[in-house]
């Protein structure tokens, strides 16, 4: 379940749901990281056991989540930290699904 404030986090609201699938325990979505984006949309990426991150867009401050698809980012099923930096570039550190040298 999503959820967004527009007053500084004194409200929350609910957004449209996210369903990847799963089952069980740490499975389908989970732990989201998000940025804004240049042009002022928002990007969420989200912690999968399938072996990459899922990503969402939000044209509208996260009220709604359109465009979830997976990403192409391979990942671990660890969570990831996105940030938009000063300049502009965005920065995410996480666990890669096979770190470089090994298959």
């Amino acid at each position: 379940m999503l959820f967004y404030s527009d007053d500084e986090g004194k409200t929350w609201r609910r957004s449209n749901w996210i369903d990847l699938g799963g089952h069980g325990h740490h499975d389908g979505a989970l732990e989201p990281t998000v940025a804004e984006l240049s042009d002022g949309r928002l990007l969420m990426l989200i912690r999968t056991s399938l072996d990459r991150f899922w990503q969402a867009i939000s044209e509208d401050g996260g009220r709604y989540w359109r465009i979830i698809q997976p990403s192409q980012i391979d990942a671990s099923n660890s969570l990831g930290y996105l940030l938009r930096l000063h300049s502009g570039r965005l920065v995410l550190v996480w666990n890669r699904l096979n770190p470089e040298g090994r298959i």
